[in-house]
């Protein structure tokens, strides 16, 4: 919903830009694109947390222990694989 209703924002709004007989600014519209991914840039750093390399046991451990989003690349899950804790796993080996 809210993907659409930006789509239709922006293709409304574009050609108004770039027409020569309005605002005409042709290539400077990429300061106005940049300007706008400054701030997604920075929410993703923030909050998008890293989960390559990890199981779904870990990646729930993860959330369920509230770890940050720039953490979650370094962090030792207690979980492996099938959702077991490590020290049985070991145990079991």
């Amino acid at each position: 919903m809210c993907s659409t209703a930006a789509s239709c924002l922006v293709l409304q709004v574009l050609p108004y830009l770039l027409n020569t007989d309005q605002a005409n600014l042709g290539g400077k519209i990429c300061f106005i694109f940049f300007g706008l991914s400054l701030p997604i840039c920075a929410w993703l750093y923030f909050y998008f947390p890293e989960m390559k390399g990890r199981n779904y046991a870990e990646i729930q451990e993860m959330f369920s222990n509230r770890v940050p989003a720039r953490k979650f690349k370094s962090h030792v899950c207690e979980a492996g694989a099938g959702g077991q804790e490590k020290s049985k796993l070991q145990e079991e080996a």
